[in-house]
Order: structure tokens, then sequence, then C-alpha cells
């Protein structure tokens, strides 16, 4: 860590100011045609038998003698390595993070090179603390520039197809290549069953994500999810579109196995503290892949905060800053999601940490599971936040409760409202008399009162138990416009009438006096 990283640690620390924490179902569903029951998907990764490498450069020699022998091809080929197999162990996060910024690696965080006997949302070496991050395993060129982090080379490999292109496929050179392949893959045991005509089918892997919404009743679309497909050292991925179907334009020669990582480049869930969240799907043969997340494990929490995440980065249309996004100074966003109850929270000094800085929980504090909204709101909520956090940092450690949480209440009505439909959170029945005096009372619906056209106190009889409200008509932008820099309510209020004309804004005084009088 650097020594600036280090003192503006310290100095968050001195200030004692720096943590942000928040709170904030139909019977029947539509049952798809083809649903995927989530059985023994949230656990641990299990893994099954060890495979013999079919890729190994000794093993695709043997295979290319036995092919010269039969004197069927007649090739000159060189038979060398091509790739490393590897695992990485990395000491902390920055570690962690340089893996994850190198767009050439296809991470994971379990061997490869075995069965998977049951497919989970998680795995830890058994052999490392649960305090470390575990080992990445991916397959490397063999010019690769290996930085400095701890690795070990598994094994040597040949990889065939990476020497010939897809628009090549029917070249002398490929069919070659493929006849190599299948030959080791043979005498390693690991050749499926062919057509003696056609030989190992190409087919392209494809499918559609989708998860239960208990608000709305169905099963609707992951938009923006990184689906992946792999067999031995090859992976590819395509992102889900607004349907939540993708398309992977690679052709695959047999089976693959099906995933989803919870990542994209601005963002990463973890599963808790640590462990990548992943959804490890089936293994399939020429077959597209439907997925159906039902209410109840990890997979539902993960898929609602992506969605809420994918929205606030990469489908925000409201004119507001996104969190952070990627770079050297400004690693992704880390989202722990937790098998448990709990308040989620923003925490920004975990951004140099290994732990995630926002922490969202699948249980209320009850015991019950929160609903799609709820996780999706809460997610905003605290990407408000991480975004607040980022606009003006100094700022945001001196910022007054009740300015941080009811700029993040509103960002969360604003989602959500486009979302689910208007007034989600029933924000209108906001009322004095059963929250002043209690933690929540900084959770306002002020921002949603300068939007909104509703008058609280009106309608509720003029009820002195409600915040009076006769203002109208700013957005969401002029409003975070007006937060930056700003620490307290009157400071905020100030320069929103300073920096925009507005019909109502005689009656802005009127409207922050409910709150700054709390």
């Amino acid at each position: 860590m650097s020594n600036n990283k280090i003192l503006l640690v310290l100095l968050i620390f001195a200030t004692g100011l720096f943590f942000q924490s928040c709170q904030k179902n139909q019977d029947l569903l539509k049952e798809p045609e083809q649903l995927n029951e989530l059985i023994n998907s949230e656990e641990l990764v299990k893994l099954g038998e060890k495979l013999k490498n079919p890729y190994t450069v000794e093993n695709m020699q043997s295979a290319y003698k036995n092919i010269k022998e039969k004197g069927v091809f007649k090739s000159n080929i060189q038979i060398q390595k091509t790739h490393y197999y590897v695992r990485f162990l990395p000491a902390n996060i920055e570690e962690y993070d340089i893996l994850a910024l190198d767009s050439t690696l296809e991470l994971f965080d379990y061997p490869i090179d075995y069965e998977l006997e049951e497919g989970g949302t998680y795995y830890h070496d058994p052999e490392l603390s649960e305090n470390q991050i575990t080992w990445q395993y991916c397959a490397v060129p063999v010019n690769f520039n290996f930085p400095n982090i701890e690795y070990e080379i598994l094994a040597e490999l040949f990889l065939p197809e990476t020497l010939v292109s897809d628009e090549k496929s029917n070249s002398s050179e490929w069919t070659f290549l493929d006849e190599l392949e299948t030959e080791a893959l043979r005498i390693t045991g690991n050749l499926e069953e062919t057509n003696e005509k056609w030989g190992r089918k190409k087919w392209n892997p494809s499918g559609t994500i989708k998860v239960q919404d208990d608000i709305l009743g169905i099963y609707v679309a992951v938009p923006g999810a990184k689906a992946r497909a792999y067999s031995w050292f090859t992976t590819k991925s395509d992102l889900t579109n607004s349907s939540g179907y993708f398309y992977i334009s690679h052709k695959f020669k047999g089976h693959v196995n099906y995933s989803i990582k919870w990542e994209r480049a601005d963002y990463d869930l973890r599963s808790g503290n640590w462990g990548q969240a992943y959804y490890n799907g089936p293994r399939l043969k020429e077959q597209a892949w439907t997925l159906n997340i039902g209410k109840g494990g990890l997979s539902f929490v993960y898929a609602h905060t992506h969605h809420a995440a994918y929205d606030y980065y990469y489908n925000n249309n409201f004119g507001i800053k996104t969190p952070p996004k990627n770079s050297f100074w400004k690693r992704k966003v880390k989202i722990g999601a937790f098998d448990k109850d709990g308040r989620a929270f923003f925490n920004p000094v975990n951004r140099w940490t290994t732990f995630p800085e926002i922490k969202v929980y699948k249980k209320n504090s009850s015991g019950s599971l929160r609903n799609a909204r709820r996780i999706y709101g809460t997610a905003i909520h605290e990407l408000a936040h991480s975004s607040h956090w980022d606009i003006a940092k100094w700022d945001f450690y001196h910022t007054d409760d009740i300015v941080a949480e009811s700029w993040a209440v509103g960002v969360s009505n604003v989602f959500t409202s486009a979302l689910y439909g208007n007034d989600t959170w029933n924000w209108n029945a906001y009322t004095f008399a059963t929250i002043t005096g209690d933690f929540e009372s900084k959770y306002t619906p002020l921002v949603i009162d300068l939007m909104d056209n509703v008058n609280q106190r009106a309608t509720h009889g003029n009820s002195t138990n409600y915040p009076i409200d006769r203002v109208t008509g700013y957005t969401i932008s002029q409003i975070e416009n007006a937060l930056k820099n700003k620490r307290t309510l009157t400071q905020w209020r100030d320069k929103l009438k300073a920096l925009y004309n507005n019909n109502t804004e005689n009656n802005v005084d009127e409207l922050f006096d409910n709150y700054i009088n709390l």
C-alpha cells in the first residue's frame, strides 16, 4: 500500500466518521417451461475425480506419434508448449485486482482439470485459511508476463485450437489439429462418443438467464450478466441482453460447463467477504442453457444485486454520477452478499482492504427472506453512498447522516420506481410521530419531496405528524449537483436554490425545515 493510501486510511479513522450504516410475496408464480431448480447449487463447489490432462505437451506428442504412424495425415507441425496451466495465490486485494484487471485472463477459483461433483456458488481451497483469497486458476500463453504474485505452473500445454482460427476451419492444417486433439482425448480417456461419419460436431453455446421476482410475480430477465462456457482450457463468455439471452460465438466440440461469474469491469460480487460469486451450471452438449433462479438461495441475492449495480453503472438514464469506476486508483467496487440476516452498509475504508465496501444480506433481522425489491433497492442505496463518496471524499466523511441517508433514499426510490412503479417504498406515509428520535430519522424522503407533486400533510388531513411539502419539479440530477461539497441540510438547500430556478422555490425553506427541525 502506498504512503498516500496509508495516510488517507489513518485520516479516515481519525475522523471516526467513515462508516455509513443502512437498512433500508406472492405465493404462486408463473412457472417457466424449463425450470432449473437450484438443488444443491447454493453450497461450496465439490470437486470430483482429477482428470488426466490430454493437453500436456507429453500427451500431445504421444497423440502426434500415433497419427503419424497411421499415415493418414501428413504434417510437420512442432508439438511444443503454447500455454501454461497455472494457479495464482494473491496475497491481498491489490494483487487480486491486478489479475482481475487483466482481460486476457479467464480466472476460476477452483481447478479446471477436475470433474465437478456438485456445482455451487463458491469455492475455497480447504488447505487455505478462510481469511485468505483462494487460488485462482487459468491458462496463460508461454510469453505471458507474470506479475509479482505467487504462482505455480501446474502443466505445460499444447492447445491446438490456438494455432488456427475458426475462419480456417476447412483447411487441412485445421483438420490435422482437430484429429490430433481427438487422439489426445482418446488416449487419456476423455474422448466423448462421436459420430463415425462426421466426427465431433461443432456448436455454439447459448442460453437464457432469469430470476424470480416475487414482487412482480414472474421470472424476469437478468441483463448484463457474464455467462461463460468452458471446456478444459478454453473459456468463452458473453453478456446477457435485456431479455437475459446470451450467445457465445466460439464453436466448441463436445460438452461444455456453463456458469455465471457475477462480475463486470467496474464491480464484483463476493460470496461473503472473499469468495468470488458464481453460479456453476450444468455440463451440456449441443444444448442451450435455460436457467431460472428461484427465491431462497444466495443466487437470488446475486441476481438482484447485480441487476441494481448493472442499472446504476450501465443503464443509468437519470443523469447522475455512477459509483466509482475501475482504474488504477479506483478499483472495482466490491459487493459482498451474505447468507444470513444483517444490516446493509457502505464502508469506504474497505476499498483498501480485502473486505467488500458494500455488504448486503439475504435475510431481514426477523430471519425472513428479503424480497426482490428490497434487495434491489438496498443495493442501489449503498451504491448511492459509494457514488456520493466518490464525488467529494473528504466532505462525505464529514457529511451529516441525515444528508447522506436522505440522498441515498432518493436515489434508491428513483431506480426502484422506474422498475416497479411509483411510490415503491410508500414514503408518502412518512410520519414524524413514529420516526422522530429513532435511528431511522436519518432516512427521510426529502429528495423524493423535492421531485414529486404530493404534499404529505395535505393528503393526511393536515396532520402535523406529516411533513409539509409544497415543492415539486426538481430532478435527481439537479439535487445531486447541489449536494456536491455540501455537508449539512442548510448548505444543500442554499446551493439548490442558488443553482436552479423552480416555480416552487419559495417553498424550499419550508420543506427543508421539516427535517432540519427533527
